[in-house]
């Protein structure tokens, strides 16, 4: 364990022991830091997402998608996230697969990944996943990704 690392935790423990603000200066010059490095992570993936030249999403327990990256917002002829933020995943499903893939985000949502194929409304095919996020032991959203695979169907 770093001292960072060991730091952070004793100063958890501490502020959550005796529910006390901060002690000193330090440490919140020292949790700014750590926030600033939060931050930084987040901004380098959001980045990575962006640029990825498959289909990132995410879809709420509803079904719902509530984000896409640049590629998939192209694959769906998208110009704008905010017309499919919303919309239901299965929206872009064809009938032909629409009760399976269901059936794996309602397995998702329970807590169950999965790996997939599955043809559009437009005879694009894809080969997808459904990756549910934990937040303590509720699913609290599913991640994937979406790759077009239309060429090595035919």
């Amino acid at each position: 364990m770093t001292n960072g690392l060991k730091r952070l935790i004793e100063l958890n423990d501490e502020l959550f022991a005796d529910g006390n603000a901060f002690h000193d200066a330090g440490e919140i010059t020292y949790l700014s830091g750590v926030h600033e490095i939060k931050q930084q992570l987040i901004n380098e993936f959001k980045t990575i997402v962006s640029v990825l030249p498959i289909c990132i999403h995410e879809i709420n327990t509803s079904g719902q998608i509530t984000m896409m990256n640049p590629a998939g917002l192209e694959m769906l002829n998208v110009t704008d996230e905010s017309q499919i933020i919303g919309k239901n995943y299965l929206r872009y499903v064809a009938d032909c697969d629409r009760d399976r893939i269901d059936q794996l985000l309602e397995n998702a949502t329970q807590g169950a990944s999965s790996t997939f194929t599955f043809k559009s409304p437009s005879g694009q095919y894809f080969t997808s996943c459904f990756i549910p996020v934990l937040k303590g032991s509720n699913v609290e959203k599913i991640i994937g990704y979406s790759n077009d695979i239309t060429e090595f169907k035919k």
